[in-house]
């Protein structure tokens, strides 16, 4: 697959974030632009995008960073609504887990991401 643009969402310094980044690096460096996003929410703040933005520029990728608000939605969505408007060829994401309880009454990014998307989906747990 030959991508012109890949969509990174980045949560800031996580383990899942991090690998999901290494992962998508080589299709990344071969793409057009890459788009470094964060959704700002109580534990993810915005300028960690562009911390994200400033590692792919490093690493020679015509980059840019974008930060969102999770309000009035959640993260998922909220990510889901930018691919549609986006159209990226792949999105990029950490996958997270937690204890079988609260996934199952809460959800969460990785399952909703799943369950909506309309594109390649690259995740790393």
């Amino acid at each position: 697959m030959r991508a012109k643009n890949i969509v990174i969402s980045w949560k800031g310094g996580g383990a899942q974030s991090a690998r999901a980044v290494s992962s998508a690096l080589p299709r990344v460096k071969s793409t057009q632009t890459g788009t470094a996003i964060n959704v700002d929410s109580d534990h993810s703040p915005a300028r960690r995008g562009s911390n994200l933005k400033s590692y792919l520029v490093w690493h020679g990728v015509r980059a840019k960073a974008q930060s969102l608000s999770d309000f009035p939605s959640t993260v998922g969505a909220k990510l889901m609504e930018y691919t549609e408007m986006t159209d990226p060829d792949l999105l990029a994401t950490g996958a997270n887990t937690y204890n079988r309880m609260r996934q199952l009454i809460l959800g969460g990014v990785a399952t909703y991401v799943l369950e909506h998307s309309s594109i390649y989906v690259l995740m790393a747990h």
